[in-house]
């Protein structure tokens, strides 16, 4: 272990400030991977989800985790790292002025057909080309300035998404603005799953990024575990397979279920990466892909049990931070 090594690990010490070494560390680090984790809030649907947070360490150091018995079958590869957040954050969310805001802040609704589109997100990802069709209109596009508190309208562009239906989603052209931005119809109609996926055309466009959950270990000690490179092909079999499942709608069951893992979801074709697809321990799973909940059940059974596929056939990370 070099100086730089023990100077990160030493952090992680909260007992008397002296040196850590891999050994110290690994007794310290327990798990028993089928103890219940502390209920945990849903993403907020503009979150990045907890997957990405490998993105933001800063250092990151592999240990030997074989050697504890507790851990499910030597799967955890523990590893540390300090993060450079200062924990400060602001004391309110500043609201920019009409002149300060891009396009996507300005106009993020649309009338098009008769029917209202909107942004899943201000911060949502342009359209690649590749996933443009043609030209199908013009829309108003509608924004509000709420300092002056004045309504501004301004014609915009209108295009179909490849093998994605109109009624639910759409691409739209702002005026002196870049790129090709999906806006979608929060009151399409849909009733079963098989819905959700014909009109977005996932079966060819959606892509899965890290596994991830958040573990309390025998300490006391929330950390991070994560799964990466999973199979596609795996995840998208095993909770979009049966087209037949309906759609289902939130109820003071859902809020009260604990979430088990997240699953980054991503469907280009809207310009739609690093949402989340959560499961929940009564088996419900929900994803924010169009920016409003979709939900369907797959049995609290079949919800653990994917994850036990996963712990027995992948590497998991154990990430302190």
């Amino acid at each position: 272990m070099d100086k730089k090594e023990k100077e990160i690990l030493s952090l992680y010490d909260k007992k008397n400030g002296s040196e850590v070494t891999f050994s110290k560390l690994e007794s310290k680090i327990e798990y028993t991977p089928k103890q219940s984790v502390n209920k945990i809030r849903r993403y907020s649907y503009f979150a990045i989800p907890a997957v990405l947070i490998a993105s933001t360490l800063i250092a990151v150091f592999a240990i030997n985790a074989n050697k504890s018995s507790n851990l499910l079958d030597g799967k955890y590869q523990i590893t540390s790292a300090i993060n450079n957040h200062d924990g400060s954050h602001p004391d309110g969310v500043y609201v920019p002025h009409w002149d300060e805001m891009n396009k996507l802040q300005q106009y993020s609704s649309v009338i098009y057909d008769h029917k209202a589109y909107s942004l899943n997100s201000t911060s949502v990802k342009s359209v690649p080309l590749d996933y443009i069709d043609t030209k199908i209109g013009v829309a108003e596009a509608k924004g509000y300035d709420i300092y002056e508190q004045v309504h501004h309208t301004e014609e915009v562009e209108t295009y179909s998404l490849k093998k994605i239906n109109s009624e639910l989603a759409i691409a739209i052209k702002y005026p002196g603005f870049d790129g090709y931005y999906c806006m979608t119809n929060k009151l399409f109609e849909m009733n079963t799953l098989g819905d959700f996926i014909d009109s977005l055309n996932l079966e060819e466009y959606v892509s899965f990024g890290s596994l991830s959950f958040t573990y309390l270990d025998k300490s006391g000690e929330l950390w991070d575990i994560e799964y990466k490179d999973i199979d596609n092909k795996e995840i998208y079999s095993y909770f979009f397979s049966d087209k037949s499942k309906p759609l289902v709608l939130e109820d003071s069951s859902y809020a009260t279920s604990t979430l088990l893992y997240g699953i980054a979801i991503n469907n280009v074709a809207i310009g739609a990466e690093n949402l989340a697809l959560q499961v929940f321990d009564n088996g419900i799973v929900e994803t924010n892909l169009l920016g409003v909940g979709k939900w369907w059940d797959i049995g609290s059974g079949n919800a653990k049990k994917f994850l036990d596929n996963i712990e027995r056939k992948y590497q998991g990370y154990a990430i302190k931070y």
